[in-house]
Order: structure tokens, then sequence, then C-alpha cells
């Protein structure tokens, strides 16, 4: 899809971007409004006064390359009238990805435009880009070891303290934070064993949703119950008493699923039983 966005003034010559997501949210000075402040101290000391910059924000994933205000940048670089500056709070604000990093950075080399960071001095010479390249890589080699961790953390949780790291959103049950565990949330759960009772009596889900949603009885998420929404919960197995924590893993934007022997059963309050789950599977 192209990046078309909005135009840029014609007094604008030096842009800001800034970027945070929630992997960001805990860091320190990673804030957007803590980056913005400290960029246009830079570009007050280079001379450019506060109507000539353009502040551009993104609240996503440095993972990923299509943001709005990346795409934003990126258009006004290879535009007519690029900005003369870019100004970051650090490199990865670019992106998390060392080959983004750099695309992005010879897209501004091209265009002669110069890119200045808070925290970091960069410059355009052998021994500037080499050392850029270096900084880039083993920042994201330590990402990613910090999240290797993170996830062995969460494993053995789930593994060693039948314990959960965050909360499935499992209709029926609700989180308890203090214990990581789930247990029946009192109003969902008469819901859970209601669809399923109607079930084995003949109703279908999409009649079942049809009457749930006339009642004014609060859907899953959002605020309308669907034939697929009670189809799902017909189906689901965590009814009887067990859950299946983490069937799927995401790594580097790839979804894998889990083969049984590595995912983690953990024992839940039943809200059916199984006659009633075998009689819902058979309508």
């Amino acid at each position: 899809m192209g990046r078309r966005a909005e135009p840029i003034g014609e007094k604008k010559q030096a842009a800001i971007y800034v970027r945070v997501s929630t992997e960001d949210q805990g860091e320190r000075g990673y804030s957007l409004e803590a980056q913005i402040e400290d960029c246009l101290n830079k570009a007050t000391e280079m001379g450019y006064r506060g109507d000539q910059v353009e502040v551009i924000a993104d609240e996503a994933s440095g993972a990923v390359l299509d943001r709005p205000g990346m795409n934003r940048l990126r258009d006004w670089i290879e535009s007519r009238e690029p900005p003369k500056t870019v100004i970051l709070y650090d490199p990865d604000r670019l992106s998390r990805k060392l080959s983004h990093q750099l695309l992005i950075t010879e897209e501004m080399i091209k265009y002669k435009i110069a890119l200045v960071f808070v925290n970091f001095t960069w410059n355009n010479t052998p021994e500037g880009r080499m050392f850029y390249q270096l900084r880039g890589m083993f920042a994201e080699f330590e990402r990613e070891k910090i999240r290797e961790r993170t996830i062995r953390g969460r494993l053995a949780k789930v593994k060693n303290h039948g314990k959960l790291s965050c909360n499935p959103r499992l209709y029926g049950y609700c989180f308890d934070t203090a214990d990581d565990v789930l247990r029946p949330d009192p109003e969902a759960a008469a819901t859970v064993r209601r669809i399923f009772a109607l079930s084995g009596g003949g109703e279908s889900a999409a009649a079942i949703a049809r009457r749930l949603a006339a009642e004014g009885v609060p859907a899953p998420r959002g605020s309308r119950w669907y034939g697929s929404t009670v189809s799902r919960i017909l189906r689901n197995p965590s009814y009887l008493g067990t859950y299946t924590a983490y069937k799927v893993d995401y790594h580097q934007g790839w979804r894998r699923v889990r083969p049984p022997e590595e995912r983690f059963a953990l024992p839940l309050a039943p809200l059916v039983e199984p006659a009633a789950f075998a009689a819902a599977a058979e309508t």
C-alpha cells in the first residue's frame, strides 16, 4: 500500500521523529513526551526555531516498518522539499531491527539529510557507519536475549507452578492477579452454562446469539453477540475443567502452533458436565 500522507508545511526544515510502544512504556526516557522534549532541545541547540520543526510521532512496535508516522516521514524525505535534518532520541526509535535502521538511514543519506540523535553521535564516515551498525547489531542481540529470558521465565512459571503470566481472557472466568490463576466469574459462568443448555436443547448458535443480544447479556468482547462467538464457546474444551496454555508461539512475526507435548494443561473449575458438552457437540 502507498505511504502518501498529509503534506508538511513549507516553513518546516527539521523533522523530529518519536516512537513509543507497549514494550517501551517501562523504559526510562522512552515516553513520547520525554523524547519530544529532548529532541526539541537538540533542535534549539542546532539553531532551529519552533515553527521550523515538525514533530512526527508513532505509537507502534519498532519491529514493523509500516507505521503511520514513519510512512509520513519517509514521504517527506522523498518529496521535492525534504527536511534538512531529522532528529531522534535514539537509533532504535527508527526501528528495533538493524536492517530497517540501515534502510531508512540510507534513504536520508541519498537525499543529503542530516541525521541527528540525542544520545548517540552519527557520523557518515566508514568508521561511523561501522560503529552505527555494530551498535544496532548488539542492541538487537541484547533485546532478543531479554525476550528469550522472558519467554523462558513465563514457561517456567506455568510448568513449575501452574501460574499464568497474563490474562488469556477466557469467557466465563476472571483472572485472579493475586494468584495468577483463572477463577469462575459468576455472571459469565452462568451464561456459559446457559449456552450449553440451550444448545443441548436443539437451539442453533445463531439463535442463541440472537436470544442473548435481545436480553442485553454482555458479550465476551465488544457489544454484540454473534453465532460464531457462541460456536467457539461450545467447541472450547476448557469449560470441562482444563485450560491449555501456550498453544502457539509468536516469534519475529511468525505464528507457530506448538505440538501437544509442548503445551501446558492447567486445571480449572469446570463450568459444564461432559454430558452437556457432548450434547452440544451433536447439535
